[in-house]
Order: structure tokens, then C-alpha cells, then sequence
């Protein structure tokens, strides 16, 4: 009998399986996983933190839906109550919870960019909240709930001590 007939083909092995997957991949999940969670972390802190804004944004609207029907000194009033409430639920410490209308209104004009001091006169603001005849128009607390709603938005907490 000839000894190459009793040969047999190579048989190849079957390919790798899906699972167990190779120590890189092992390692790429889990960065994968853990990145995703720090991510879903901070976000959920981030809207934490910013809760109060939501609020103060929603009374603002409401406040905004108002502006034509509402004299325009308790308007302004209003508007200067949601900023102290605003700035005390940020930061328990800052000083614009005790703040004169004047310098609050100077404030907030300040971190608007003074956009509402050129179109208003910030005394007439201050003054309509105590007469009902000071001279200041609807268009004036319109401003003003502009420069409230820029303040809301953009202030850090850490600019209110």
C-alpha cells in the first residue's frame, strides 16, 4: 500500500467566534461606558443647576404676555422681584438681593452691554414703580424685560458675589 494514499486534506480551523471579543475591545466598551455615564451625569447636573433659570425664564413669559395690559410701573416692579429671586435662588450670598432699584437697574444694564440706559432713562424706570404718573412708556418695560430676559440667561453665579 502506498503510505500517500493514506494522507488526508489539511483541515483549516473554524473561524474565531464573536465571543469572547479580544482585550482591546474589552477595554474599549468599558471607556465607551464610562464616558457615556459621566456624560449623562453632567447633564443631569447641568439642568440641575439651571433649574431656577427655567423657572425665572417662565415667569418672565408670563410676565412678557402682560406687558400690554399691565401698568408699566408694576411691571417694572415685577421684573425687579424676578431678579432679586432670581439672583437669591443662584446665590444666597449676592448682594443684589439688597441692592437699591437704581443699582440693580445699573446692574443689569451692565451685563446687557448698556443697551438700556441708551434707550431709557433708568430714572424714570425706578421712579414708575412708586407714581403712577412717571414718565415711562410700555415700550420702556418692554425694554426692560428684554435686558431681564439677557441678564437670565447669560449672569454666572459665580458674577453675583
Amino acid at each position: 500500500m502506498n503510505p500517500l494514499e493514506q494522507l488526508r486534506d489539511l483541515h483549516t480551523p473554524p473561524p474565531p467566534g464573536f465571543w469572547p471579543p479580544a482585550p482591546g475591545w474589552l477595554l474599549i466598551a468599558v471607556l465607551l461606558v464610562l464616558m457615556a455615564g459621566l456624560g449623562i451625569f453632567a447633564l443631569v447636573r447641568h439642568r440641575r443647576r439651571n433649574r431656577y433659570r427655567r423657572a425665572a425664564l417662565a415667569e418672565l413669559a408670563e410676565i412678557r404676555a402682560h406687558l400690554d395690559t399691565d401698568p408699566p410701573g408694576d411691571t417694572v416692579a415685577r421684573l425687579l422681584a424676578l431678579v432679586r429671586r432670581t439672583a437669591l435662588t443662584a446665590r444666597a450670598d449676592t448682594p443684589l438681593r439688597s441692592l437699591p432699584a437704581r443699582e440693580l437697574l445699573t446692574a443689569i444694564d451692565a451685563i446687557d452691554g448698556g443697551r438700556l440706559a441708551k434707550r431709557t432713562t433708568l430714572e424714570d424706570l425706578v421712579q414708575s414703580q412708586y407714581r403712577s404718573t412717571a414718565n415711562i412708556a410700555a415700550g420702556d418695560a418692554g425694554e426692560l424685560a428684554k435686558a431681564v430676559d439677557h441678564w437670565i440667561r447669560r449672569h454666572r453665579r459665580e458674577q453675583l458675589c
